[in-house]
């Protein structure tokens, strides 16, 4: 494989090719030691690995088009629900239809649906930024340590404040 940099390897077509091939073996339910022996792998490991990265990239591509499809799929449903915003239905009350009286309801529940179709949307495509947590682990350890500083830092005071008063001199009446 042809190096990039420093352990970074650039995968050419002819090892993907190489992979490929290993992968159709496994698939005809050839053992990993003699695809190693078919294809030039130093080791069966190698012949799994190899395997293993078609089955990865099969996997990432197969993710790359359900995400593309239900993308397509809330995007339609968001255009649904805009419609609905925009030109929404009149009201009916009692069986009978009150024509130029929009359904407030109807407009009410499109504009609920169509923000959860976007919070969805954006999640499919990892539009959302992560939230922050900040975590602080404190064990039986750690309190103690922290209930020593204290306790130092409140000595270092008391030694401070005998030291000026014993530099001061005794009190004069």
């Amino acid at each position: 494989m042809p190096h990039e940099s420093r352990n970074n390897f650039r995968r050419d077509a002819d090892c993907i090719e190489r992979d490929v091939r290993a992968a159709h073996l496994r698939a005809q339910g050839w053992p990993y030691h003699a695809i190693a022996t078919e294809l030039g792998f130093a080791h069966k490991s190698t012949a799994y690995r190899a395997v293993q990265r078609v089955c990865q990239q099969i996997q990432v591509e197969a993710a790359d088009e359900l995400r593309k499809v239900e993308g397509l799929r809330l995007t339609m449903l968001i255009a649904k629900a805009c419609a609905l915003i925009e030109d929404p239905p009149d009201v009916v009350s009692n069986g009978q239809r009150i024509t130029g009286l929009p359904d407030a309801r109807v407009v009410i529940a499109a504009i609920r649906e169509a923000r959860q179709l976007s919070e969805s949307f954006r999640r499919l495509m990892g539009l959302d930024a992560p939230s922050r947590a900040e975590v602080r682990v404190t064990d039986d350890l750690t309190a103690e340590i922290e209930q020593l500083a204290v306790e130092l830092a409140r000595a270092d005071r008391s030694v401070a404040g005998r030291s000026a008063e014993g530099a001061a001199g005794p009190a004069t009446s």
